[in-house]
Order: structure tokens, then C-alpha cells, then sequence
């Protein structure tokens, strides 16, 4: 049974879009080899509480979280070099394989990644690391097609969609119910649930939200700074979320602006 280490530089002492997709990944690694994962964390007891992992899974946890981002990423690289008896190396932190590339030339790490950027550094970065990889995961075929389109080898690239567990869509819709609870009038509702940082285009969501005053727009995910921008009586900003299932079925229009 393989080993794979799944590494991942976000602060798990909060919940979050991200985190969730990382800990479903675990879990379903978890089914077919011995898998770990390294991340900034307290305890393994908040990763426990804040998240619905699996048992099987052994957890390694830096108490980094309080550091900036870019500090995090080297521990946990040295950290990992004690650690370093896995078959394969997951990962979405682009900088973290650009290390591990830099000390060796294994070809064992498979880089998963969401998006295609504009910026010129994240190219470089992108292009840098492709070649040293086993695999590079994406979650949809547009993605893939858009990497092979600038050039990508297209056997490296795999397409994972992220998988959905339909059981927890079994809800009684209650759109009457739901509107009440949150203090909502009877107007129509669209909601967004995930992360919230302004590569999402949630600007979209708000110039809609300007435009049609007789409809509930609802926010779920992070606070952010940019949201004190946008004061309007229908745009209602939720916070995070546990139940996304509940929000989706009674919601009258879901966004995803990416």
C-alpha cells in the first residue's frame, strides 16, 4: 500500500472552503493507501473538532498558524525533511514543490491545483515546477484543456471533479422556513458559498445585488475587509457555514463566479 503524504499550507485552527476540500481528499485517500497530512495546526484535536476526518488518517501538526504564509511554507518544507518516507507528495502550495524540487530529483510529487492566473510569477512558478512532477490533478476538463492549450504535456494532467456526496442532499426543501430564520423577506434568493477572496468575482455578485434591490443576495464564507465597501440592504454577509447543503436546496439561484 502506498504512502502519500498530503501537505497543505493553510491555518487549520479555523474552518474553511479550502481546508474542507483538503480534509475530503484525505478521506478518500484514506481508502486506498497510507496517507498523512502536514499542516499548520494547534492540536490534533482542533483539526479534529473543526473538520470531519477520518480516523485512518495520521496527522502531523506544526503550531505555525500565527505565521505570515510565506514563513509557514519553509517550515513546513524542513519539517517535512525529517519526516520523508512517503511514496508520493500531495499538494496545492505551488512554492513548497518548487523547494522540494531545488534539493532532488524525484519525480513524486503530484501538484493539485484549481485555476489558471494571469500573473506573469505564478506562470514562471507554474512552468518551473511541471516538469519534475509524477502528475499535475485539475478539478475540470476546461481546466485541463486550457493548460494544454499553452503547452502543458496533457498525459501528466489528470481530471478530478470534486466529488459531491448526493446522501447529503436528502432535505426536505423549505425555502418559507429558511427565509424566516435568516430575516429574510419573501424575495427571491441567491446564495455563494466558499471562499471568499476577490479572485472569486464576487464583484459580479455585488454589482447584481446593486441592481436588483428586490432580491436576497447571501454571502457565505469568510469575513473580509472589502466587504465593508458594499452597504446594501439585500446583500446579506453570513460568515462561514457547516451546512452549505441546507443554503444550496433552499436557495432559489446559486453563484460561482470562477
Amino acid at each position: 500500500m502506498d504512502k502519500i503524504l498530503y501537505v497543505r499550507n493553510s491555518d487549520f485552527n479555523t474552518v474553511g472552503a479550502n481546508k474542507n476540500h483538503v480534509i475530503n481528499m484525505v478521506n478518500a485517500f484514506s481508502k486506498f493507501s497510507k496517507i498523512s497530512l502536514l499542516c499548520p495546526a494547534k492540536s490534533k484535536s482542533i483539526i479534529k473538532n473543526n473538520f470531519n476526518i477520518n480516523d485512518k488518517v495520521n496527522i502531523f501538526n506544526l503550531n505555525i498558524g500565527f505565521l505570515s504564509s510565506k514563513i509557514r511554507i519553509f517550515i513546513l518544507y524542513f519539517y517535512f525533511l525529517f519526516i520523508n518516507k512517503f511514496d508520493y507528495i500531495v499538494t496545492r502550495d505551488t512554492f513548497f514543490v518548487y523547494l522540494y524540487q531545488i534539493f532532488t530529483n524525484k519525480k513524486n510529487i503530484i501538484f493539485e491545483i484549481h485555476d489558471v492566473r494571469s500573473e506573469k510569477i505564478w506562470s514562471f512558478f507554474i512552468k518551473k515546477i511541471f516538469k519534475k512532477l509524477k502528475y499535475m490533478i485539475v478539478i475540470s476538463q476546461g481546466l485541463k484543456d486550457e493548460y494544454v492549450r499553452q503547452g502543458f504535456d496533457e498525459k501528466k494532467i489528470i481530471v478530478l471533479h470534486d466529488g459531491v456526496d448526493l446522501s447529503k442532499y436528502n432535505i426536505e426543501r423549505n425555502s418559507k422556513k429558511f427565509k424566516l430564520k435568516n430575516s429574510l423577506n419573501n424575495n427571491p434568493v441567491v446564495s455563494y458559498v466558499g471562499t471568499t477572496n476577490k479572485n472569486r468575482d464576487l464583484e459580479t455578485l455585488f454589482s447584481a445585488a446593486k441592481k436588483l434591490p428586490k432580491v436576497n443576495f447571501l454571502i457565505y464564507g469568510s469575513t473580509q475587509n472589502y466587504f465593508s465597501n458594499y452597504n446594501l440592504k439585500n446583500l446579506h454577509f453570513m460568515g462561514y457555514t457547516s451546512i452549505p447543503e441546507s443554503i444550496y436546496v433552499n436557495s432559489d439561484i446559486l453563484f460561482a463566479g470562477y
